[in-house]
């Protein structure tokens, strides 16, 4: 929101601006004509009776009241949401007083801990000061769903042990508490060890294995697969949106209901979880919690209505895997190309053969997971505009990926923001997330 990174995305535009009508007199190419959008919009309703319409544009830029509004300011982070310490809401005035003084009409009101927890009667309050002073703000829903993403991590590749003349393996594995380590021969057939592949608890983030050599001539390889607990910490994790959404959600309604919004409320930034991605090992954690099984075997249903051909997609066999509910148990032993073929069942500790090579385990997990997340996304997003205010609801864009492509032609969420304090150059910050937005099924703001 700084002035200085707006300068850099208008020299950009700027930038591109120039050099596109060179390119099209060179190349002789007929122009380019975008598809019109449906357009995001809305009618937000102040606490006064006052009707205050707003549209998202094809440009990516918002209009408000019939006028554009690009906010630039202060991020404000209050202290006295939590309770009604005099001192709080003394330091948190003193620190508005400042900012009004030097001129800053714009804010974001970003919580320390999840507004869902707030004080309803601090929140007014807070409101209550903003619009006296004038502010034009937007609201951060601080750490959203807090309830932490538990399950297996699929990623061979981080966890490969190979000594050729060591007894023992070792791996590190923070955050897990037990792990599947796997033993097989280094001939390319890989033969699964039975006798000296086990389910071993993990203390201190490290595990040491034995290694059953007796059992082959061969050379031995391990492979762990560690189930972890993973903390969404707002920098491109994820929590347990499937687990934790009803209670957040309803939560978070009973805290908004009663309050009294003024006119100078402008949107709502990540109100399901705070810069939420899947980065690093977040996305190859297969979710192990009852409410992500229920939603993955529903998909599954819903998608092979003939198990048969579900065994047939996955490449199993004709009579692997029993039931839905069974198959939507079990995890692959493989990622990216690396680890063997095989589907491990955790209830039975069996070891289910599979074509790994033309399986589509991964592209029906991927897509199941990533769906749900954009529906929980604009579903929550749909209830702030019914329930709360009907203000643009915008979400961080944190890596190049589709769930920052809003599908939707509905309601849900009409915008990204540009999380600048995390990247030293607003070219690759812009670009990526540029792209994502001309991809959306609707206008799509695009926020500093």
């Amino acid at each position: 929101m700084t002035s200085r990174f707006l300068g850099a995305l208008w020299r950009l535009a700027l930038g591109l601006a120039l050099i596109t009508p060179a390119i099209s007199s060179r190349s002789q190419l007929a122009p380019i004509v975008r598809p019109e959008h449906p357009a995001s919009h809305g009618i937000f309703s102040d606490r006064d009776g006052a009707k205050h319409p707003w549209v998202v544009t094809g440009a990516h830029a918002l209009t408000w009241d019939g006028s554009g509004y690009a906010p630039a300011g202060f991020v404000f982070v209050p202290t006295s949401l939590q309770g009604d310490s005099d001192a709080d809401w003394k330091r948190d005035t003193e620190g508005l007083t400042a900012i009004a003084a030097h001129g800053v009409h714009d804010i974001l009101v970003r919580p320390a801990t999840p507004l869902a927890a707030a004080n309803r009667t601090a929140l007014q309050r807070l409101i209550d000061r903003l619009e006296a002073d004038g502010f034009r703000y937007g609201v951060e829903f601080g750490g959203g769903i807090t309830k932490p993403l538990s399950g297996v991590v699929v990623k061979p590749a981080s966890y490969r042990y190979f000594e050729p003349d060591s007894t023992t393996a070792r791996w590190q594995a923070a955050s897990a508490d037990r792990g599947l380590a796997v033993f097989v021969e280094n001939t390319g057939e890989n033969r699964i060890l039975a006798g000296a592949t086990h389910v071993f608890e993990i203390h201190g983030g490290v595990l040491t294995a034995p290694i059953d050599s007796g059992q082959t001539e061969a050379k031995i390889v391990g492979l762990l697969y560690p189930h972890k607990t993973l903390a969404a910490d707002g920098a491109g994790g994820l929590p347990d949106v499937w687990g934790g959404f009803d209670e957040y959600r309803d939560q978070l309604l009973s805290t908004l209901s009663g309050v009294k919004w003024g006119k100078g409320l402008r949107f709502f930034l990540d109100p399901l979880a705070r810069r939420i991605g899947v980065r690093d090992e977040f996305d190859y954690l297969v979710p192990d919690s009852g409410a992500f099984r229920l939603e993955w075997e529903g998909y599954l249903r819903r998608r092979y209505p003939a198990i048969e051909d579900l065994r047939k997609a996955w490449g199993l066999g004709e009579t692997d895997g029993g039931s839905y509910a069974e198959l939507a148990a079990l995890y692959p032993l493989w990622a990216n190309d690396r680890g063997i073929p095989y589907f491990y069942a955790p209830a039975s500790g069996a070891f289910l053969a599979a074509a790994s090579t033309r399986s589509f385990w991964w592209t029906d997990f991927l897509q199941c997971r990533n769906e749900s997340i954009a529906l929980s996304m604009r579903s929550l997003a749909a209830v702030l505009k019914r329930e709360a205010a009907d203000v643009p609801v915008v979400v961080t864009w944190t890596q190049p990926h589709p769930l920052f492509v809003q599908e939707s032609d509905g309601e849900g969420v009409d915008g990204l923001a540009l999380a600048s304090d995390e990247f030293p150059s607003a070219t690759r910050l812009l670009a990526p997330a540029l792209g994502a937005a001309e991809q959306w099924r609707r206008s799509c703001w695009l926020i500093a």
